[in-house]
């Protein structure tokens, strides 16, 4: 899911939560997520057999060489 808001994001994450999806499952990629944190958590989304079932991203946390 991308969004330009990060209200959005979060609307989306706690409805995540209150359907029982564990932090593990809900991944997100925001403007707080450290630049070194970035590039790894989209390696991890990609990655055959994990378990993250959704990948929150904001729209403006780009530019940084992340590669979707």
């Amino acid at each position: 899911m991308v969004s330009s808001f990060t209200s959005s994001l979060d609307r989306i994450e706690a409805l995540a939560a209150s359907m029982g999806l564990g932090s593990t499952a809900v991944l997100r990629l925001d403007g707080k997520v450290p630049v070194a944190m970035r590039q790894p958590l989209v390696d991890r989304f990609n990655r055959p057999g994990d378990d993250s079932f959704m990948f929150l991203l904001s729209a403006k946390a780009g530019g940084v060489g992340i590669n979707l």
